[in-house]
């Protein structure tokens, strides 16, 4: 073990386990169980290196995810897969025939005499303004989505308005090794962040984006609270062909400290109400 260089993965298992990695350490340090505080402390320490290893690309860390899933429990999971799927197959070959005769005997004539009733009333609907009445329940369920999403979009700026700036500034760090966030601060992997919150996607003119950013600043987009929130959350997901290759927050109130970060690191942020 004494030749084992430190790469990432290798202090990612010191810092999770000590006692294991290394038995008979002297180090009693616990170790580290929360995977994006070990992430927070790998990125401090390749700020203190002169020459840091280069961070996996995007194809690696896919490769490591796949080599991971598979090993012991491959097997196992295709064979209950493999059962499930013959217990599926004999219940709709079973169900599907008892649904398809009970279907064809009552369904058919059912589905036949509405629809002969359906031309009858149709007609006489399009003259008493059954129309209307339509038209009124499609622009009510349209009153109704768009409460949902801004009621969604009030929870959202509740919570960053609620948030702790410095717990944010402390989540935001496992981003350093790729962004700075000071005004006047050099792009690095990725662009300096500084003004970010209001501003088109790829805002920028002195880093060179991905094509699937200067394709979303082309369509119009901007970094909103809520595009924020959905890019960190899963930024493949919100950007595919994202040259960024983190993972993504889960937690929601990591993500809207962070963004309470990103907030103050803003000449003029937007109001969050």
């Amino acid at each position: 073990m004494s030749d084992q260089p430190w790469n990432y993965e290798e202090l990612n298992a010191f810092l999770a386990d000590p006692n294991e990695y290394a038995p008979g350490t002297r180090m009693t340090y616990n170790g580290m169980s929360d995977v994006e505080d070990r992430a927070d402390l790998i990125a401090y320490l390749r700020t203190l290196s002169d020459d840091p290893e280069p961070l996996p690309s995007e194809e690696e860390i896919a490769a490591a995810q796949e080599e991971a899933e598979g090993g012991d429990g491959e097997g196992e999971g295709t064979e209950e897969g493999e059962e499930a799927q013959e217990g599926e197959t004999a219940e709709g070959e079973e169900g599907g025939e008892d649904g398809e005769a009970a279907e064809g005997e009552g369904g058919a004539e059912d589905g036949t005499v509405e629809e002969s009733q359906g031309e009858e009333t149709g007609e006489a609907s399009g003259e008493d303004g059954d129309g209307a009445e339509g038209e009124d329940a499609e622009d009510a369920s349209g009153e109704d989505e768009q409460a949902d999403a801004a009621e969604g979009d009030s929870e959202l700026r509740e919570m960053i308005a609620a948030a702790d700036p410095s717990e944010g500034e402390g989540k935001i760090r496992q981003c350093a090794a790729c962004h700075t966030f000071e005004e006047g601060g050099a792009n690095r992997v990725g662009p300096n962040l500084w003004n970010v919150v209001g501003q088109p996607v790829a805002h920028r003119d002195d880093y060179n984006y991905s094509s699937a950013a200067t394709d979303a600043r082309e369509a119009g987009k901007e970094w909103t609270y809520e595009n924020l929130a959905a890019y960190l959350q899963d930024p493949r997901g919100w950007m595919p062909g994202t040259k960024m290759t983190f993972a993504g927050v889960r937690s929601q109130e990591d993500l809207a400290a962070m963004i309470a970060y990103l907030r103050e690191q803003a000449e003029n942020p937007p109001p969050l109400n």
